[in-house]
């Protein structure tokens, strides 16, 4: 059975101990600097700027990372097939173009109660969408204290806290998320330092949102 890593800003993983369990579930070589980006199947998602960054991280920074893609099937793609196919099958294109498709795992669809785990086995979240997204991703990703890199947009939900709780980049710059993604695997302790701050900083929001409600 899936280890248990609920998205609560509630309670703190302690050490490795969760992405070590969630690696072992999901397979995953423990010694690997794992990016993990979740979203739909649609362009302004940015997978492909993803790619080309953990492309990038290897060849010119020689990091030995993996990019985990969780594929979210929502709204008018659910039960379109032919378009899901023939866009992954364009982004597994894309990884054997830039010389990493053994390095580029795509999860198609993964349940929600899945989604913990695969946050627990990254190292970072890179959630590059070219418009405000719903943050969903990222919350859950601060729930496991990891460190998250986002996208500069006017009008997103401002969860990323630039060089606090991550990074924020310009979109479709895959230079500036290898390097930021290099600068987190070189430093290891600024990274957890960046996740601890991200649990911390969604567990203020939380209250803050209770706060308000009341």
């Amino acid at each position: 059975m899936p280890a248990t890593h609920h998205a609560s800003s509630t309670a703190l993983p302690s050490g490795d101990t969760a992405r070590t369990l969630a690696r072992q579930w999901l397979g995953i070589d423990p010694a690997r600097f794992v990016v993990l980006h979740v979203g739909g199947m649609a362009a302004r998602a940015g997978i492909d700027t993803a790619i080309l960054g953990v492309a990038r991280l290897r060849q010119r920074h020689g990091v030995d990372a993996m990019l985990v893609v969780a594929l979210r099937r929502t709204g008018a793609t659910r039960d379109v097939h032919i378009p899901i196919a023939n866009e992954l099958a364009r982004l597994r294109q894309l990884t054997h173009a830039l010389g990493v498709a053994p390095h580029v795992r795509f999860a198609c669809a993964p349940s929600p109660s899945a989604l913990p785990d695969y946050h627990a086995a990254a190292n970072v979240l890179a959630t590059l969408p070219w418009c405000p997204s719903s943050g969903v991703a990222a919350r859950a990703a601060m729930a496991c204290a990891r460190p998250v890199i986002g996208v500069l947009l006017a009008g997103g939900p401002g969860l990323v806290l630039d060089g606090v709780t991550g990074y924020l980049i310009p979109a479709h710059d895959a230079e500036a998320l290898a390097a930021r993604l290099a600068r987190l695997q070189r430093l290891p302790r600024l990274a957890q330092a960046m996740g601890n701050a991200g649990h911390a900083h969604l567990a203020d929001l939380d209250r803050l949102a209770q706060k308000a409600s009341r």
